[in-house]
């Protein structure tokens, strides 16, 4: 299930303006979150691996996307969004922020 979160569109996330934010209530561990990844990949993204409660990094166009604190901030700005857990990966709910229009697959 797939909360569209229209209030938090403007807002700053990581010192980025959200362009869409959906937000995903947990379900079970780690359930939320695979139904975020599955959701950016199956949009064309490629989405970076977890570390620990750091932010997920997703872009379209590449082969692969670092862990979070292997991106610098040059790198970070170029990513299209992120999965933000709310209460850990593992048990908690994600939001999936956009900062540029979604890209709707092809």
């Amino acid at each position: 299930m797939t909360i569209e979160r229209k209030d938090l569109v403007g807002q700053e996330f990581q010192g980025r303006k959200a362009s869409r934010v959906i937000e995903i209530p947990p379900s079970g561990t780690f359930q939320a979150f695979y139904e975020a990844e599955t959701l950016v990949k199956e949009l064309g993204y490629q989405v970076g691996s977890m570390c620990a409660s750091e932010p997920i990094g997703f872009a379209l166009g590449y082969d692969y996307v670092a862990k979070w604190y292997n991106i610098d901030h040059g790198d970070r700005s170029r990513l299209d969004g992120l999965l933000l857990h709310d209460g850990g990966f593992r048990e908690g709910g994600v939001k999936v922020v956009f900062f540029n229009q979604p890209h709707l697959g092809e």
